[in-house]
């Protein structure tokens, strides 16, 4: 039996987390596949003990100790685990996992690149992904790991309300505060608008909460704090419209989910998101913030035309392979 394991900071929310738990002790044929984190849960929230190396060499002996065949690494945290676990036990096939399609910092830029030049492969969330964080990787190096993790029921509708959602990090990266001065002009005509926004502080909750205030939108606007998927789907339910202006992307896996649930997307055309959603046809893409107000009113003013939309929008993802498929053959094709 072939062993591989994935490694991942620490267990959370995020997309990139939440894809790998989905494998967990996972096996099939001559692969057993496994899930490991860096760090305890509860040093997520504790961003000091993320720079303790204990948890760093602890995580290399537990590895050692595994003797994985393969050894996948996301994120750059795990990416430093895997250069030392490689450079130690030079058996074992690296796999550099992309998520983003730009380097974070100047650390991330760096033991990317020294990870991928150990790596048998480069896998990524997008061809985006790749392009846009190694673009001289060899064609036969790299693969694009579907991140649908599962095919989720659409939610029953009425007619369309003016009802957004967002889940996710509240990060600058995920444009939190153009999305809410989008919302408040919505706002502005239709008074019983509701933005729902839920997802753990990124270092961004403080300026989200006072754009809130300072735009008169207590009412309007409910921060939940992280939920769990299944907490997600059952909020977005009431909802129309998921509403994300992010200033850049891999996947956007909360976008894909949020497809399938059967919200219209009100989104930016950043990583993949360019190529899935298709303004007028299954999203609204924000460029000019005063014409996507327009579009906005649009649907609110138009049930078939919102509806059309939506059947889009669910129709975009119902053939698509699984996270979890896709990665057993990706692992397999390793040891053929």
């Amino acid at each position: 039996m072939r062993k591989v394991i994935h490694v991942i900071p620490f267990f959370g929310i995020g997309g990139v987390e939440r894809a790998a738990t989905s494998m967990k002790q996972t096996s099939s044929n001559d692969i057993a596949f496994d899930v490991f984190s860096i760090f305890p849960d509860a040093a997520a929230t504790k961003k000091y003990k993320l720079w303790n190396p204990f948890y760093y060499f602890k995580s290399i002996i537990s590895l050692y100790r595994s003797s994985p065949d393969v050894l996948i690494v996301s994120l750059w945290r795990a990416y430093l685990v895997g250069i030392v676990f490689k450079l130690l036990n030079p058996r074992v096939k690296l796999i550099v996992f992309l998520h983003l399609p730009i380097d974070v910092h100047k650390v991330d830029f760096i033991l990317t690149r020294i990870a991928a030049s150990l790596a048998s492969n480069i896998w990524a969330d997008s061809e985006t992904t790749i392009l846009n964080r190694l673009p001289n990787v060899e064609i036969g190096k790299k693969r694009v790991i579907s991140f649908v993790t599962e095919h989720i029921p659409s939610s029953s509708i009425g007619s369309v309300q003016p009802v957004f959602v967002f889940w996710g990090r509240l990060h600058k990266q995920k444009g939190i505060l153009r999305s809410l001065k989008l919302f408040a002009a919505i706002r502005e005509i239709y008074k019983d608008s509701k933005y729902i926004i839920i997802g753990p502080d990124g270092g961004f909750s403080a300026q989200a909460n006072t754009l809130v205030s300072n735009l008169n939108l207590n009412n309007s606007v409910e921060f939940l704090g992280p939920k769990n998927f299944e907490e997600i789907r059952v909020i977005a339910n009431s909802a129309s419209f998921y509403l994300q202006t992010s200033e850049f992307e891999g996947m956007a896996m909360s976008v894909v989910e949020a497809m399938q649930i059967g919200l219209v997307p009100i989104v930016t055309s950043v990583g993949e998101i360019t190529h899935y959603a298709r303004h007028g046809v299954n999203a609204i893409i924000v460029q000019d913030d005063a014409k996507a107000i327009i579009d906005i009113l649009t649907l609110l003013q138009n049930t078939t035309i919102y509806t059309k939309m939506r059947n889009n929008a669910m129709s975009e993802w119902l053939d698509k392979p699984l996270y979890k498929e896709d990665m057993l053959k990706a692992c397999q094709c390793l040891f053929n």
